[in-house]
């Protein structure tokens, strides 16, 4: 089997970590925390097993179809950019 490469940097050097994702869709986001990656150590690109990807897509969809309440919610500023 190939020695896995970074698309980007062509690194092969990667480590786990827990990270933070963020998930959107349409105008609705979720922040999750702690999630498991390989994070290339060179150029930061991440990777994510597609298990991991479907369960957040899975507690996105239930906090905004199902309205489960999630752990805790927090307010963000939005900006329009324009050029001053």
């Amino acid at each position: 089997m190939s020695e896995r490469r970074c698309s980007t940097c062509g690194s092969s050097a990667y480590e786990s970590r827990l990270v933070e994702y963020v998930y959107r869709h349409d105008r609705n986001y979720l922040i999750m925390r702690d999630v498991p990656a390989q994070v290339y150590t060179v150029c930061g690109t991440r990777f994510y097993r597609a298990e991991v990807l479907e369960e957040i897509e899975r507690r996105f969809f239930a906090i905004y179809r199902e309205a489960r309440e999630p752990e805790r919610s927090i307010e963000v500023p939005v900006e329009v950019y324009q050029p001053t």
